[in-house]
């Protein structure tokens, strides 16, 4: 069975609102001028390109995919190897546009990311993006549970998160 996680817009919230409106105004252009169809494939293209990833848990391979139009996806499988790690993976992003008026407008995003990784932390591929950290850790112990993979640990990299099985018991420091 093959899962399709959705994970951003390459051009940002911003870049895909503005994508939508030229689609839109394309398609109203064609009634009156053909010129309207580039402007209404350059919108498409800005406004549904996104990041997803492909998961198949039975053969055990991911495929990280840019979708150009939404849907086409360009990308290739990676197997799943038993040496690789789950991790999460604190993801902070802010897109920056200047408006008529000479102000900035930011728009900012805060998520975490599940990642998989090789031991010593180089990511493979993101597999899939939540609001907080324990939505995070239950798709992470999912996602543990599916493909037996273990957790990344001892990272130096400040971004990871440590995680721990619930079930283990872990000793309480006051």
């Amino acid at each position: 069975m093959v899962t399709k996680y959705k994970l951003d817009k390459v051009f940002g919230p911003i870049g895909a609102s503005s994508g939508y409106l030229m689609f839109v105004v394309g398609l109203i252009v064609i009634w009156f001028s053909l010129g309207g169809i580039v402007l209404g494939l350059f919108g498409a293209f800005i406004g549904f390109t996104q990041d997803c990833t492909y998961v198949d848990f039975h053969v055990k391979r991911i495929k990280s995919t840019t979708n150009i139009f939404g849907i086409i996806p360009i990308g290739k499988w990676h197997e799943i190897k038993k040496e690789m790690r789950l991790g999460v993976k604190k993801n902070s992003r802010t897109w920056r546009r200047n408006n008529q008026n000479s102000k900035m407008l930011n728009v900012s995003k805060k998520d975490y990311r599940i990642v998989l990784c090789y031991p010593n932390g180089d990511v493979v591929a993101v597999i899939r993006k939540t609001d907080t950290l324990e939505a995070a850790k239950i798709v992470t112990n999912n996602l543990h549970d599916q493909l037996g993979l273990d957790f990344l640990r001892g990272v130096a990299d400040c971004d990871y998160v440590n995680l721990h099985r619930p079930d283990v018991s872990q000793p309480n420091i006051s």
